[in-house]
């Protein structure tokens, strides 16, 4: 499926995933945007699983799901260039990017991950959460002013990050990468 200078908005599930788009396949976005979509379950802007997502020049904003994922629940591969995924809202773990385990292989480029949420009791990764078995490549990337109820509140890192290029991961709540299972690489706090 293909969206190209689309908008999805004020979306919502009443039970499932994806408030604003649900993939099971090859899912291309290209300057488009996803937003005010509300998810019952996991994936309140887009849920994909499985296959591979192309997101380019696009907004994911202002989504919000109950469970992961406030603006993308990636369940499969990815590439997200030159985007913005901004103000999603999470009530469990990812507030704007869940990337669970399963050898998942996400690459992010040119992109800004700003003031994404995960509100939870005992919620983590405001703005990225990735989990063992699974790796995200960050190339000129910005991860700031994003926020969990428990660490990290920038990139919750279970997996492999790999960083490229000026990569910043600054202004998260309460840490940026601290108290992740395992570093993630040129984060400081």
């Amino acid at each position: 499926m293909k969206l190209a200078k689309s908008v999805i908005s004020h979306n919502s599930t009443t039970s499932g995933s994806g408030g604003g788009v649900f993939s099971s396949g090859t899912l291309d976005v290209e300057d488009s945007s996803v937003s005010h979509n509300v998810s019952a379950n996991d994936g309140g802007g887009i849920f994909h699983n499985p296959g591979t997502l192309s997101l380019r020049m696009s907004t994911i904003s202002d989504n919000t799901t109950a469970d992961d994922g406030g603006g993308l629940d990636l369940n499969g591969n990815a590439v997200i260039e030159d985007s913005k995924i901004t103000n999603n809202t999470a009530g469990d773990d990812g507030g704007g990017m869940f990337i669970p385990s399963g050898g998942n292989h996400v690459a992010v480029r040119d992109t800004k991950i700003l003031r994404n949420r995960a509100v939870g009791s005992d919620s983590q990764g405001g703005g990225i959460i990735l989990f063992g078995g699974s790796f995200l490549t960050l190339t000129e990337t910005d991860v700031q002013d994003n926020t969990a109820v428990l660490p990290a509140g920038g990139i919750q890192n279970s997996g492999t990050v790999t960083p490229y290029g000026k990569v910043r991961v600054t202004g998260n709540e309460p840490t940026n990468c601290q108290g992740s299972s395992v570093s993630v690489p040129g984060c400081l706090d």
